[in-house]
């Protein structure tokens, strides 16, 4: 499978010393936000907004991402990275120098050193995931999905979530 290419973290990225949570919501922490966002964006991305907002308040110690904290990262870095609305409705932030798709290769739960979860893979990449499973011809499309994460139980939620997902695919042909 074609890896999806990827730039590097900027060097101007903020480091754990200069995050400070009781700042956060201040207009003149932006800047650090924006730093910040752009760095995870060029080293993950693309990325869903919801992981993003979560990888940013886990590094400034706060232990849930609201709603407060989610408008002011998105205040933060609006502009600063190409975004996409996928069609489940979530926001999916682009690399610099990566042109946003409809679907690409899935580049696994690791990405990185980090792991991330089904839930936090950005739709293009579940939709590519699909499609290479689906060229494989499987009795269970689900199943093999469930197997590609390495989940032992198939849950409904799953199940759902790949007919919802093979629905997409099929609108996405001519």
């Amino acid at each position: 499978m074609e890896k999806v290419p990827t730039c590097e973290a900027r060097s101007d990225s903020p480091g754990d010393a200069e995050l400070d949570p009781s700042q956060f919501h201040e207009p003149a922490y932006r800047r650090t936000l924006r730093r910040l966002a752009i760095s995870h964006v060029d080293r993950e991305g693309p990325i869903t907004f919801d992981r993003l907002a979560h990888l940013i308040a886990r590094a400034h110690g706060f232990q849930r991402t609201g709603k407060r904290i989610k408008r002011t990262l998105l205040g933060a870095i609006h502009g600063s990275r190409g975004q996409t609305r996928s069609r489940n409705g979530e926001l999916v932030f682009w690399p610099d120098g990566n042109p946003p798709a409809t679907v690409l290769p899935f580049r696994g739960l690791a990405i990185g050193s980090e792991i991330r979860d089904w839930n936090e893979v950005p739709q293009p990449e579940k939709l590519g995931l699909l499609q290479q499973i689906l060229e494989a011809r499987p009795r269970d499309t689900a199943r093999a999905v469930a197997d590609v994460l390495g989940v032992g139980r198939l849950t409904s939620q799953l199940r759902d979530e790949v007919e919802m997902l093979l629905g997409v695919l099929h609108a996405l042909k001519p």
